[in-house]
């Protein structure tokens, strides 16, 4: 195939995709909503999973600070202060991502809720209005059972920002070592954290899927 003949299949291939796009049409305001609450849902999904092994990550640094790890104090600490910063950062965005999700639900479903009253056929109104409730209490039940997610990581987070304030000004090999004392309630922090997160993530993955206009 000429170089020519391929240029053509280019410009041939851009023009078909420019006249599907033009096809497809604007989007409502309505189904803009749905799908930037099925965008906020994945990011939301994404952040979880990742949180997940941003804690993993943080708890191995920590435990290799406690026990001084290849004799490097220093850069254990570092490594430590590091993973803790990433944990913050984390929390952070899962709570900007459910004030986000709460945000745009509220104007999706009073939008949603405006239209019905504009669809005169009584039966396909009632069914959109099925459509809506249970939407909608799909929506609330993925709220309500993340509603702990941001305090969920306050315990753990505190003990180990603890431990980062604690060796700011004694960084030694004593020091650290005293540490392993709050193992025990690491370990049972951490437990119902990793929990709540696996548990999060499937059903807003579903809410996800069941919002997207893709088919997968």
């Amino acid at each position: 195939m000429t170089l020519a003949t391929k240029s053509r299949f280019a410009v041939t291939a851009l023009c078909f995709a420019a006249a599907l796009t033009a096809c497809s049409g604007p989007k409502t305001e309505g189904q803009k909503k749905m799908s930037q609450l099925s965008e906020q849902m994945q990011r939301l999904d994404a952040a979880l999973q990742q949180s997940k092994i941003e804690i993993q990550k943080t708890i191995e640094a920590h435990d290799m600070l406690v026990a001084n790890a290849d004799a490097d104090l220093s850069g254990n600490f570092s490594r430590f202060q590091s993973a803790i910063s990433r944990c913050t950062e984390r929390q952070k965005e899962i709570g900007s991502l459910l004030d986000q999700i709460s945000a745009t639900s509220t104007s999706y479903f009073a939008g949603w809720q405006a239209d019905l009253d504009r669809i005169d056929n009584s039966a396909l109104r009632a069914r959109s209005e099925q459509r809506h409730e249970t939407t909608k209490a799909r929506l609330e039940q993925v709220q309500s059972q993340l509603s702990n997610m941001r305090t969920a990581f306050d315990p753990l987070m505190q003990t180990l920002n603890d431990h980062l304030v604690f060796l700011s000004n004694d960084l030694t090999i004593d020091a650290a070592a005293a540490l392993s004392k709050d193992s025990g309630k690491i370990r049972s922090d951490v437990g119902p954290l990793l929990t709540a997160l696996d548990q999060g993530t499937v059903p807003v993955r579903e809410c996800a899927r069941s919002l997207s206009t893709s088919p997968e």
